[in-house]
């Protein structure tokens, strides 16, 4: 696929960060309905506890299979809870050390335009593609709360 999308003009945009913010939004639609204050709560302290998680992860991914930090690209969706905590993230990011730069700027990174030949079955971030196809030891990590959250204001 990636060599057809190549050959044909296009190119793929990696994520380097990714921790699937999308999937707070339901939950968050029906604890405001309700409204279910202590829920939110819980809900926005989840949502930055994982996001600082899977930022941990991804750079120690990046070192194990880059060697360094590179220059990172979130996946981020145009959703009511991510909007709602996007000033939050940005503090994190901030305080962590990031700077935004535009993506031509972040892909100018070599690690970029090599192909990691992985195709993963639930997708997944440039470093795991690259974790997944040179069969490099994951990092520890904390699971997302998914489960929890299916059970949130029913």
């Amino acid at each position: 696929m990636r060599a057809y999308l190549i050959d044909h003009g296009y190119r793929t945009a990696q994520v380097s960060l990714d921790f699937e913010d999308y999937a707070w939004n339901d939950t968050y639609a029906r604890c405001s309905a309700k409204p279910d204050d202590e829920a939110i709560a819980w809900l926005k302290q989840s949502y930055f506890d994982t996001a600082a998680e899977y930022i941990r992860l991804g750079r120690e991914e990046q070192h194990i299979a880059f060697g360094h930090e590179i220059p990172n690209v979130m996946l981020l969706h145009a959703m009511a809870f991510t909007t709602l905590m996007l000033p939050d993230l940005v503090n994190l990011l901030g305080k962590q050390g990031f700077q935004f730069i535009s993506l031509p700027k972040a892909e100018q990174d070599s690690v970029y335009s090599q192909d990691p030949d992985a195709a993963l079955k639930f997708g997944g971030t440039l470093p795991d593609q690259f974790m997944d196809s040179r069969h490099l030891p994951y990092p520890q990590f904390q699971p997302k709360p998914f489960e929890k959250m299916k059970g949130l204001c029913q």
